[in-house]
């Protein structure tokens, strides 16, 4: 999904889109036509962009959302401003995190953001980045400075276009002096495309989430056409990032114990400081949770062990199908859970008035229908303490 495809840096991006053979669909959203032909490209224009529930169902099952839109903040108050920077940008950030929670959502920001900043700009910007850093959304925030438009690629801004002339000329020098202060289109496009294929500990950036012109550049050009891995190897740390109504409800890391792909098997210990009561069970710190995650089914399990490894049961979510990153998973909780205790004598379903006040059933009345299938076969597969689904780590 790419919104701002009209203007300079948003061609640049849509041209190493169409590149990348990793790339499949790429859905134009705008108020005017881009006027790019190709057969992987689609537009779907609306005259008033700022009206995000017409046109929100097409975020379902998106893989990334290149947000290139922006406007000068030359002439506006901050008022105004605040409302077409930071208000439409987030409006459609949080529509992507309900409905493809995980996605790859990449801001283009500017050189000197600052939240804290003297500048009117800065401040909104760097309000707008922090926001978007707090959903459930893979989210990083590109900060370039002079952008060399290798393509031709042209601003929609007048006076940005004439500026561009007179500096044109001069981006050689520009390149030599200072080069972490300069990019250009090319480098920008194939950064998200990376970062969305491989994301940033990927792509040796460790935990950066905002990237200056430096950053972009260091990039390796190679990654916006080099296949993701399917596996996550074991032993390696991922990010847990469990996501309720298009929030992020709990945000941990755990170790990879095995994964085929499809079933990833990670490991973590209780991730809050003090106990914490649901009623059949509570959990404290020290215990020890192996958790199951799936690509291709409604829940997830959570084997339970206290601090000298006992077994105190099966916590089990129902969820949307797992998503998985570069370097991290996501799980979409649909409120309606199983606790089965290590012995079997307690097996209780818990939250099924939040789901149905949570609207699901009207709203998304197939989400719904997964649902409650799949809180009927965690609690067949309870009476087998779920052999049949973790195989060899099923206990008894």
């Amino acid at each position: 999904m790419v919104f701002g495809a009209t203007g300079m840096v948003g061609q640049g991006v849509v041209r190493e889109c169409i590149a990348s053979p990793e790339i499949d669909h790429v859905v134009l959203i705008g108020r005017s036509s881009a006027n790019i032909t190709h057969a992987k490209v689609h537009e779907v224009l609306m005259p008033d962009l700022a009206e995000v529930d017409a046109y929100e169902p097409v975020f379902d099952g998106i893989d990334a959302c290149y947000f290139c839109l922006g406007v000068s903040s030359a002439g506006q108050s901050e008022a105004d401003y605040t409302r077409i920077t930071y208000d439409l940008t987030l409006d459609i950030a949080r529509a992507v995190a309900a409905r493809s929670p995980g996605a790859t959502f990449i801001y283009v920001s500017g050189a000197g953001t600052n939240p804290t900043g003297r500048a009117m700009w800065a401040r909104v910007k760097g309000r707008t980045e922090q926001d978007l850093l707090a959903l459930p959304l893979d989210a990083y925030m590109l900060r370039p400075g002079f952008v060399n438009p290798v393509h031709g690629e042209r601003s929609g801004t007048g006076w940005y276009r004439l500026i561009y002339r007179m500096i044109a000329p001069l981006y050689p020098v520009l390149r030599r002096l200072a080069p972490g202060a300069v990019t250009s289109t090319v480098n920008v496009g194939r950064a998200m495309i990376g970062l969305t294929l491989h994301g940033g500990p990927g792509l040796e950036l460790g935990n950066q989430r905002i990237l200056e012109s430096r950053d972009i550049n260091a990039i390796d050009p190679e990654a916006a056409t080099t296949p993701t891995p399917r596996t996550y190897a074991e032993g390696m740390t991922i990010g847990v990032r469990l996501v309720k109504a298009g929030r992020m409800k709990l945000a941990y890391d755990a170790t990879v114990r095995s994964d085929d792909g499809v079933h990833v098997v990670v490991e973590a210990p209780f991730a809050n400081d003090v106990p914490h009561d649901v009623g059949p069970v509570t959990f404290a710190p020290g215990d020890v949770f192996t958790e199951h995650y799936w690509t291709d089914r409604w829940y997830s399990v959570k084997e339970v062990r206290d601090p000298a490894g006992a077994l105190k049961g099966w916590y089990c979510d129902v969820t949307r199908p797992v998503v998985r990153k570069a370097a991290s998973v996501y799980s979409d909780d649909l409120d309606l859970d199983l606790w089965v205790s290590g012995n079997l004598a307690t097996i209780v379903r818990l939250d099924e008035d939040e789901f149905v006040a949570s609207g699901l059933p009207q709203h998304d009345p197939f989400a719904a229908t997964h649902a409650r299938a799949a809180l009927d076969t965690l609690a067949a597969l309870a009476a087998e303490r779920f052999a049949s689904v973790l195989g060899e780590r099923a206990v008894s």
